[in-house]
């Protein structure tokens, strides 16, 4: 008889017992039929949810009139095995039923039977904790059952492991269900704190041993789950976590924990964003990635219980793994499997390896600021392996510890701390000096990073499994990344070069992906360190030492050449079969990031070996993986950027390194990329990414390259753009066209750019094809960025046209000029960048807007709205945008068509920008309206408000002289300097009736004004506009003589004066009261 089918009998047959005697059941029969359905195998599943709820709610019918410890016991075995084995789900009714009645037993059971009962408690616990909140109190509350039950002498450690396992399973949360009341996880940590710091301290027993395991798994999952952790308890916790994390440890005494304080030193520390809130806060517009990897085959499989590290979302639910571990001993290794001493030092291990993976949830999950004062306890800033007793730190742990997984535990402890906290320790900085009774924060954090320099260098040199090398190398990767090389000491980037390269050549292919990206991370710090450079000008691979693989670069090897690309290069070139080819595509992948990471700081040195890049490139475009073509093209795009640089600097410094820089480029991208193998890229419809790719390699091809480039590929590459830019509804006689928003982003991106190559930026029909496209792409919402910023830089360069007089100024369609404003009109009451974007458009518009535009309605309509849009921007919420508002609006004062037409209301316009000027918080707009008020070339412009904008200006002068942030010093000083500039623009277009009055404000303002200028340190730019204003004021006096003039000339001179100029005219005879 098939086994489920004869399980499913013998439970009817219970279940008809129960119902033939409901009242007064034989309880030999009831032992029995609880026997045999204890016996089945509940690896098959043969109970339904509803026969699990009739079933369980007939026998606490019977067993509340019976008082049997064998049944409670039964009974409790029972409903464990069908809470955790059968995929049932009890109704809110059950459920509350059988806690009531299981609570109720523990007050009388035996000892012998609480264990069972626990255990079903804790199994009716498991994803059901928000339908069993009456039960709370009872479980957590003060004197409640958990409490009771794991402070009692007399309880067995069976008992104590199970009611730790029924808490663990309250830490449960399932996705979308409310956080548990702080005030219950300060209990459920209570309890646990004092089980650690209880007798089982300092226990060397496997009994005492397993249940600081699973108390400290219990904490794993309150952080895990990220609730509300109560901080009255974070130094109580965290000295008994240091304590145990030496449990066991060879030479190490346990020592009485004692609870950590924050450090003094990180009372004050600055406010930042760690690594994990600003990507919480950031808000990308970009659209989102559809998810291509395949799908994972779920199962009924769970990860194992020694494994915490899980996703969030795997944290969100515990797996039910540890409900399986009943035995107290909980131990891997059976009797056979080795004696007690290898028990006991195995579960020794687990005791430090848990306590690190605490701190690693504890690290990722408690506020930062509050985190990095206690974590000075943990790091040293001295020397952890000399003297006696040795410093118990972290780093120990690393270095000496026995077991190779404690050993990872701590560098994933080490390399969680250095990701999140990296704000903070760019606070160091070395001073070289010897140790004091004070140290400072910033000479601690020095102190430690060196420390932590030195621990892994040792670490690195001592360890011979690929395993925890892989580690180490990881963990040395993220301290590279969070350290400030150019606050710490000296000499650290080379010993970490001379540690990692040995290992590119390692034989297993995830250490040499590991030592590349320690490499990466190395050619990535900033400011780039000369250290590094001198490094990589060595034609040799630095090596300290021989392991197990033996070094392939010789001393003559690469001669010339930088060792790290020809090393990189070799991996990308070598030969080998399809499937070592496969098998090595990480370490591929990680070779093309490791240059593309040495273009932005080390380009010289790519420079001096362009043939290993050439030759890399080549092979790699032509490579069957599209994974490895995507970072080809992302490295040539980095490589190619920097190389327009060279070309668009060295033109007119040294032409003939200029034109070496371009037959580097014609080759690059001639014979490499635009012999078909781009345009193959850019029309493959089943590689989107490719696509995207090469649309940011395109981009980067510079104006010198492009216009050497031959015309047919110019016209391709262009053609193929605008099918990929155009949306699908619009492209009916354009063969290609794509669906995925990302391709479209960075198409639309690559023409945006290419518009402002000087040789397309004439071509009008490419100028209007580029705007309509993004005119028509600002209704989709996927790529209306991108979009807006082309928008704003077709019209950049529609006003570069006008400024530079160009006939094909004249033949812009007055329609197309209507298009761009009005798209960016109705995009303006948009969020964040994009309405900066068009705010920008707008002030570009009226800048490029001529009389002859103007006799059309539809401009002159254009400019009245588009003036309201900027005046209404200067009080927007994004600073960006105001920023932009101002400069749009020195745009309008600058275009005397516009402004002497008598279309824009010239007085709301001062108006605004002196509001800005006065009352915005941020320097940046203050300075930028400043400066729109200087844009005026001619008197006119200003109008009646010629006194207005300058006593505006003088207060402006007057609100410099407030205290400020140290930050914003800089930009204090550069709004001082601009108000000083202003003011010389005024005077230097003032008429005579404008001097009276601007004397007499001048007055009232002299010392501050005078001390602004003082201020601004004789700056050639700005003495040269006093001269200015100073002759233009000069020649007014002359003409007229009069009293206010003389004033303001006096005031001038005395200015001058405190610029050391000395050429004065005297003021001898002047009657100036």
């Amino acid at each position: 008889m098939d086994i489920v089918l004869r399980q499913q009998m013998c439970l009817k047959e219970c279940y008809d017992s129960l119902l033939r005697k409901p009242e007064a059941q034989d309880r030999v029969e009831l032992k029995q039929n609880l026997r045999k359905l204890n016996e089945c195998n509940y690896s098959f599943q043969f109970i339904s949810s509803r026969d699990a709820d009739v079933i369980i709610a007939l026998l606490i019918d019977t067993l509340n009139v019976i008082q049997d410890d064998d049944l409670i016991s039964y009974f409790g075995q029972l409903v464990f095995d069908i809470c955790t084995k059968q995929k049932v789900t009890l109704e809110t009714k059950t459920l509350h039923k059988a806690m009531e009645y299981f609570l109720k037993a523990l007050s009388f059971c035996s000892f012998w039977v609480l264990a069972n009962c626990i255990s079903a408690c804790g199994a009716l616990l498991y994803s059901n904790v928000p339908r069993l909140e009456q039960f709370w109190e009872q479980l957590l509350g003060r004197g409640c059952a958990f409490e009771t039950l794991l402070s009692s002498l007399e309880l067995d450690m069976d008992a104590k492991l199970a009611t730790l396992k029924a808490l663990r399973a309250m830490t449960v949360r399932n996705p979308g269900e409310p956080y548990m009341p702080d005030a219950y996880i300060t209990r459920m940590v209570e309890i646990l704190l004092n089980v650690l710091s209880g007798p089982c301290f300092n226990d060397s027993t496997v009994q005492a041993q397993t249940l600081v395991i699973s108390a400290l798994r219990c904490l794993q999952n309150i952080f895990s789950t990220k609730w509300n952790f109560p901080s009255e308890h974070l130094g109580n916790l965290l000295g008994i976590l240091k304590s145990l994390s030496f449990f066991g440890f060879p030479g190490q005494k346990n020592r009485q924990y004692l609870s950590l304080n924050p450090s003094p030193l990180c009372t004050h520390l600055p406010s930042v964003a760690t690594s994990d809130e600003s990507q919480s806060q950031s808000k990308t517009s970009t659209p989102k990635r559809r998810n291509r990897k395949k799908k994972v085959k779920k199962g009924n499989a769970f990860p194992k219980e020694d494994t915490p590290e899980q996703s969030e979302d795997e944290n969100v639910k515990t797996p039910q793994q540890f409900w399986k571990k009943t035995s107290s001993s909980e131990s891997e290794l059976s009797d056979s499997e080795g004696s007690q001493v290898v028990r006991q030092r195995h579960l020794q291990a687990s005791v430090r390896r848990n306590v690190y993976f605490t701190l690693t949830h504890i690290t990722k999950v408690v506020d930062s600021r509050e985190m990095f004062g206690y974590w000075l306890h943990f790091l040293p800033d001295i020397p952890v392996t000399i003297g006696a007793p040795q410093t118990q730190t972290v780093l120990l742990t690393i270095l000496k510890d026995p077991n190779p997984q404690v050993r990872v535990a701590a560098l994933d402890l080490l390399t969680a701390f250095v990701t999140k906290y990296k704000p903070f320790l760019g606070l160091a900085a070395y001073s070289g000096s010897k140790r004091t009774a004070f140290t400072t924060l910033s000479e601690t954090v020095a102190a430690i990073l060196g420390e932590v320099h030195r621990c892994l260098h040792l670490a690195i040199i001592a360890e011979n499994k690929s395993a925890q090398i892989i580690q180490l190398l990881k963990c040395l990767a993220a301290v590279v990344t969070g350290s400030p090389y150019h606050r710490l000491q000296p000499g650290l980037l080379s010993r970490v070069i001379n540690d990692v390269a040995i290992f590119m050549d390692n034989k297993d292919t995830q250490v040499q992906v590991a030592a590349l990206t320690v490499l990466g991370a190395v050619v990535n710090v900033t400011p780039w360190p000369k250290e590094v450079a001198a490094a990589l000008e060595q034609s040799s691979a630095p090596s300290l030492r021989n392991k197990d693989t033996e070094s392939t670069n010789g001393s003559d090897k690469f001669p010339g050449s930088c060792w790290l690309v020809a090393a990189c290069a070799d991996k990308l070139l070598v030969d080998m079969t399809e499937s070592a080819r496969i098998a090595t595509t990480a370490v591929r992948v990680e070779a093309l990031q490791v240059m593309t990471n040495m273009c932005q700081g080390y380009f010289a040195q790519l420079m001096r070996s362009s043939d290993f890049v050439v030759s890399a490139v080549e092979a790699c475009l032509r490579d069957p993986n599209s994974t490895i073509k995507m970072h080809t093209l992302k490295l040539l795009g980095a490589f190619s950027k920097k190389l327009a640089e060279a070309i668009s600097m060295k033109q007119d410094e040294d032409k003939a390194d200029a034109k070496r820089c371009l037959d580097l480029g014609h080759h690059l991208w001639l014979d490499c990329l635009l012999n078909g193998t781009l345009q193959s890229f850019l029309q493959d419809l089943s590689e989107p990414m490719l696509q995207t790719e090469s649309c940011n390699c395109l981009s980067t091809i510079g104006s010198a390259m492009w216009d050497s480039l031959p015309e047919d590929r110019r016209v391709l590459c262009i053609t193929v753009l605008l099918g990929l830019a155009r949306s699908p509804d619009s492209n009916a006689n354009v063969v290609e066209w794509t669906e995925d928003a990302f391709v479209r982003n960075a198409a639309i991106r690559c023409l945006s750019i290419f518009c402002m190559y000087t040789s397309l930026r004439e071509d009008l029909l490419f100028l209007m094809d580029v705007g309509e496209i993004a005119v028509e792409a600002l209704e989709d919402a996927s790529v209306r960025m991108s979009a807006s910023w082309a928008l704003s830089n077709v019209a950049e360069m529609l006003s570069e046209l006008r400024k530079s007089e160009s006939e094909v100024a004249s033949e812009v369609p007055d329609t197309f000029v209507c298009l761009l404003g009005n798209a960016a009109i109705r995009v303006r009451p948009d969020k964040n960048q994009m309405q900066a974007n068009a705010v920008r458009t707008l002030g570009c518009l009226l800048q490029f807007i001529s009389a002859k535009n103007l006799e059309n309605e539809n401009i002159r309509k254009l400019v009245i709205s588009s003036t309201s849009c900027l005046i209404q921007s200067l009080s927007a919420g994004l600073m960006k945008v105001r920023w932009n508002a101002c400069y749009s609006l020195g745009c309008l004062l600058g275009s005397t068509d516009v402004i002497s037409a008598d279309y824009v209301d010239v007085v709301s316009v001062f108006s605004a920008l002196l509001s800005s000027l006065n009352s915005c918080s941020n320097f940046k707009v203050r300075i930028q309206a400043a400066a729109a008020l200087a844009v005026p070339k001619v008197r006119s412009t200003y109008g009646d408000q010629m006194q207005t904008v300058w006593c505006g200006t003088l207060t402006a002068v007057e609100g410099t002289k407030q205290s400020v942030d140290y930050r914003e010093l800089q930009h204090q000083e550069q709004l001082r300097e601009q108000l000083c500039a202003t003011i010389c623009h005024l005077l230097s277009l003032a008429e005579p009736e404008d001097l009276p009055g601007m004397a007499r404000a001048a007055l009232e303002h002299e010392c501050n004004i005078s001390g602004a200028f003082k201020r601004t340190q004789g700056k050639l730019s700005l003495i040269e506009l006093l001269n200015k204003s100073r002759e233009h004021v000069a020649r007014i006096y002359k003409e007229s003589s009069d009293n206010s003039t003389a004033k303001v000339l006096k005031l001038l001179d005395s200015l001058l004066k405190d610029k050391e100029f000395t050429d004065l005219l005297s003021l001898k005879g002047l009657d100036i009261h």
